[in-house]
């Protein structure tokens, strides 16, 4: 009977799996690497060297807190 409490336990545990190949950003790092696009005029590439981080991560945190409607089609934009 312990051995199978034991097992259940084990199967139970769950480990974080961490990825040695991604890299997190805190909220803070992601801010600052979108302002430094939308508010000081860098372009992502400049951005993305400087913070080290992937374009796509940076193209995802700037749609994210933008206000700008970027899924709307051009003509419902205004533009």
């Amino acid at each position: 009977m312990e051995e199978q409490v034991e097992v259940q336990q084990a199967r139970n545990r769950k480990v974080p799996r961490k990825s040695p190949y991604r890299k997190r950003y805190t909220p803070g790092q992601k801010l600052k690497a979108v302002k430094l696009h939308l508010e000081e005029g860098f372009s992502i590439k400049a951005v993305v060297e400087e913070m080290g981080m992937h374009k796509i991560s940076l193209y995802v945190s700037v749609r994210r807190r933008s206000t700008y409607p970027f899924f709307l089609p051009l003509f419902l934009r205004g533009g």
